[in-house]
């Protein structure tokens, strides 16, 4: 993500990758598949971080708390 924010898809290259996280080649293409499957997951944890780390809007009350007492 670090890669991508800094200077866009031209700094995602297997050896900056690798260079970054201290891996070997190798090592992506055993975990993730190709580049695109890296990408992907890199794509999902930016996705999950974002809805994290998003408030909540509250979750509505039961029908019985909103109803006046009499």
């Amino acid at each position: 993500m670090r890669l991508l924010a800094e200077g866009g898809s031209e700094r995602v290259s297997t050896r900056a990758v690798c260079e970054a996280a201290g891996v070997q080649p190798p090592t992506i293409y055993r975990l993730f598949d190709s580049m695109d499957g890296l990408l992907d997951a890199v794509a999902r944890e930016g996705s999950s971080a974002s809805t994290s780390s998003s408030p909540r809007s509250p979750s509505p009350r039961p029908a019985s708390a909103r109803r006046s007492r009499c």
